[in-house]
């Protein structure tokens, strides 16, 4: 201690007056944080030594509630910096599994356009028988599980009973001498 006062002093010296933090003791052997403003003065062609002491417990005291606070706070963002990440990280999953979802929806949205055109070839009789059951034969595997139902395909390629629906659902029933009428 008397080493740190020393260099304290010498400080003084140097800079032509110093303040430090030091600790002083009480007769009751109580310890507490003093701020030491200290300066040499000349009277009289003698050098002095003026020290102005303060009790710095209070703004200690403060100053370490301050610093719980603060490094509370840093907890709590970066609590909050790991909930947004992660909230960050699950939304990117959503969009890519919706632009995924989007994309396989406009690819089944081609394929039973493709689908009910040749549907539509096949039922007005203009498509030739061959093409029209390999037509009729992919429309079923594709949509059945899925769209509707073909539920009975006839001799030549074409439907003489097409019947179409959403499975559990209302379905229409297509053949050639009626266009279009409810089961």
């Amino acid at each position: 201690a008397a080493t740190q006062e020393n260099d304290q002093l010498a400080l003084v010296r140097e800079r032509d007056g110093h303040v430090y933090e030091t600790m002083h003791r009480k007769k009751d052997g109580f310890v507490f944080p003093v701020e030491v403003s200290a300066r040499v003065i000349e009277a009289g062609g003698s050098s002095f030594y003026q020290n102005i002491i303060r009790d710095i417990s209070e703004r200690k005291a403060t100053e370490q509630e301050l610093k719980r606070y603060r490094e509370q706070l840093e907890e709590m963002i970066a609590g909050r910096t790991e909930e947004l990440r992660m909230s960050n990280h699950q939304l990117r999953r959503v969009v890519e599994v919706r632009r995924l979802k989007e994309s396989r929806i406009l690819r089944q949205d081609r394929l039973l356009n493709a689908i009910n055109r040749v549907l539509g070839e096949t039922l007005s009789g203009d498509t030739d028988p061959d093409i029209s059951r390999i037509g009729l034969k992919s429309a079923m595997d594709l949509t059945e599980s899925t769209t509707g139902f073909i539920e009975e395909l006839r001799a030549k390629g074409r439907a003489d009973v097409l019947v179409m629906g959403p499975p559990g659902g209302e379905a229409n029933v297509f053949s050639h001498s009626d266009d279009n009428a409810r089961l």
